[in-house]
């Protein structure tokens, strides 16, 4: 997955309060990010904010993510907390505030859709990929301030978890997927058994060769799931021990219908 950040405004730009400049501050942030993610996508410092949207709609691919980052002020000095403001995936907003108001300190006030922001519209947010406006704190309030002062690798570590929490979800869908495929596989295969297409007794060498090339295909679901890539004898045991595991199913199935047919099963 490919991820575009963009620090939320450049230097002596965006808010400022309690003599804190939003700019400043949210550049400093990305520099942390940057350091925890080389290989994302940064949007350049010297870009206005059309340029911006345009260097975002050039680098987009199918499964981009755009992420802004951002500071809040109000004239209310009670406000308070991180939120994260989406177009159309509010389960983005949830991860981002979560994650960045636990390691800040902050009180997670959660996603909000754009029409609740102060401009009711935000260009960022309608790229073509989801996007993500996060706004890590309020620099009109005090608490937030000192912990934002204070927290600046603590809010780049915020987003980063994150984006390792939607590679992981991305990672789970992936696996499941597969594990979906390979059951409908099997299934097939008991289906064939059962109209007579394959037989283990008339055709053992067919049987094994597809219950075998089933079970390859769990090799790429252990490689997602703990990052090992089995290698040649590795790769033989797991086919082969599935194959044992099915060829048994099948005896098993096999002796239970002919206790049956001899009635010493009751259904």
């Amino acid at each position: 997955m490919k991820y575009i950040i963009d620090a939320g405004h450049r230097k002596g730009e965006g808010a400022n309060a309690n003599g804190i400049n939003e700019g400043e501050l949210v550049i400093k942030i990305r520099d942390e990010l940057r350091k925890l993610l080389p290989d994302a996508l940064y949007v350049p410092d010297n870009l206005t904010f059309p340029e911006t949207l345009e260097f975002a709609r050039k680098n987009v691919q199918a499964d981009t993510i755009a992420i802004s980052i951002h500071l809040n002020s109000n004239n209310n000095v009670y406000l308070n907390g991180t939120e994260a403001y989406y177009s159309d995936r509010r389960d983005l907003a949830e991860i981002f505030s979560e994650t960045v108001a636990k390691r800040l300190g902050t009180i997670n006030l959660g996603a909000k859709h754009e029409k609740y922001s102060y401009f009711g519209t935000l260009g960022f947010l309608h790229l073509p990929c989801p996007g993500v406006i996060v706004e890590c704190g309020y620099i009109s309030n005090k608490d937030d301030v000192e912990k934002i002062k204070n927290g600046i690798m603590s809010i780049a570590l915020g987003i980063y978890d994150a984006i390792q929490k939607i590679e992981i979800d991305k990672k789970k869908i992936s696996i499941l997927r597969q594990l979906v495929g390979l059951l409908q596989k099997l299934l097939a295969l008991q289906n064939k058994m059962k109209l007579g297409a394959l037989s283990s007794t008339q055709n053992p060498e067919k049987l094994s060769l597809t219950v075998k090339s089933i079970a390859a295909g769990l090799l790429p679901v252990i490689h997602l799931i703990t990052g090992i890539e089995l290698v040649n004898e590795q790769v033989d045991k797991v086919i082969d021990a599935v194959f044992v595991l099915f060829t048994s199913y099948l005896a098993i199935r096999g002796y239970i219908r002919a206790k049956r047919n001899l009635g010493g099963v009751q259904n």
